[in-house]
């Protein structure tokens, strides 16, 4: 049996099994304690996060604790920019999926733990003719089984490199007002590096978090090392979990037949950079048979 067969049928078992027990969706935890999203299939709105570095989808939670981290700001998702093949942001991809004509894009200053404060880019749709705001449709682990679910905003973070391109563009992405916000980041973090090149962080985002922006969607049931997504109508109407199983044996089971990708170096190892600790995303993806 070839690979591609062989792929396909853990997928479509997988997908059964989600779809027998009334579970939308699952993530699992990895060496690092982080819950992660299997799957190279995850789009927020058109933007494709692919499996590579850049798709980690992670769910913040206190690896000591073993709840969710629900204060530390974390509230809403934060998402990679596309990027071209020079590694740059695409700005065309963004134009073309959030056009200005039906997106508003406007510009956020956060203040964290980090150094210097943190520039995001939010885009949300603009406000219809009847007064309501559209949310923005996402998918997670579409390869899987298809989670659909809508977030009323989208949130970027913006390095230095992705401003220069914003700032040097001659589309009308912004007020005048984030405009100007831009420009003064831009002055500030060129000053910045020039009297401390050796404190700039010159790193892009590279993984997705979801925060209870996302977890709000969802009814979310930890188990062990699994975490189990549930709609919320199928959970009150007693659906959830199937006679004759215990919700033990369901998180056992999707982390011990999770998808290959969530066995490789580069998953188990994964750990967002606000949090720390040694780059070890850089070794060659293996499969390592971590359940043998």
């Amino acid at each position: 049996m070839n690979s591609g067969t062989s792929t396909s049928g853990y997928k479509l078992r997988l997908n059964r099994y989600l779809t027998e027990n009334n579970i939308d969706g699952f993530a699992v935890v990895n060496n690092r304690e982080r819950f992660l999203i299997p799957s190279d299939e995850n789009t927020f709105g058109g933007i494709k996060v692919p499996k590579s570095r850049k798709s980690m989808f992670r769910i913040r939670r206190d690896p000591s604790m073993r709840w969710f981290d629900l204060g530390s700001g974390s509230n809403s998702s934060l998402l990679p920019l596309p990027m071209n093949v020079n590694n740059k942001l695409d700005l065309n991809e963004l134009m073309r999926c959030f056009p200005s004509s039906g997106f508003l894009w406007t510009i956020g200053i956060s203040y964290g733990v980090d150094l210097l404060p943190n520039t995001t880019l939010h885009i949300k749709r603009r406000v219809e003719s009847n007064g309501a705001d559209g949310e923005i449709l996402c998918h997670l682990h579409a390869d899987l089984k298809m989670l659909q679910f809508e977030l009323p905003y989208l949130r970027f973070t913006l390095d230095k490199e992705s401003i220069q391109v914003l700032t040097g563009s001659n589309e009308t992405l912004f007020s005048e007002a984030d405009k100007s916000l831009l420009e003064d980041t831009l002055r500030f973090l060129n000053n910045f590096e020039d009297h401390f090149p050796s404190m700039m962080n010159t790193k892009k985002r590279q993984y997705c978090l979801l925060g209870q922006h996302f977890l709000k969607t969802v009814c979310s049931i930890q188990v062990n090392d699994t975490m189990i997504f549930i709609n919320k109508d199928k959970l009150r109407n007693k659906v959830f979990p199937c006679a004759n199983t215990t919700i033990n044996e369901i998180g056992n089971y999707l982390y011990y037949q999770r998808p290959s990708f969530s066995k490789t170096e580069r998953f188990l190892f994964c750990e967002d950079d606000e949090h720390g600790g040694p780059d070890l995303l850089n070794v060659p993806e293996k499969q390592i048979d971590i359940d043998e």
